[in-house]
């Protein structure tokens, strides 16, 4: 059964190491230097640096599949669709 709500007080929270009667407390913090994620966040800020240098769009390709239809020669190919569909829920490198 859940008790009813009463106007009491909670119990004041007890955090390790905190002086008494003190609501905070210095906690040790690891150096950053020490966590296996270190590294990893290194490698993750090269490759934003990485891909933040070079447009996510290969506007040249745009460019090209525009000119096309709007000529009338731009030709849809469901086979390479289903393909590169295909690829990717396999995790497979992407199709061109």
């Amino acid at each position: 059964m859940v008790d009813g709500i009463s106007s009491s007080k909670p119990a004041p929270l007890q955090v390790p190491g905190a002086a008494e009667g003190s609501r905070t407390a210095k906690l040790p913090r690891p150096s950053v230097a020490s966590l296996p994620e270190a590294a990893l966040s290194r490698e993750a800020s090269g490759i934003a640096r990485d891909m933040a240098a070079r447009s996510p769009v290969d506007t040249a390709r745009v460019a090209d599949v525009k000119a096309r239809i709007d000529s009338g020669t731009f030709r849809v190919q469901p086979e390479r669709i289903a393909e590169a569909m295909i690829a990717h829920e396999r995790g497979a490198p992407k199709v061109r």
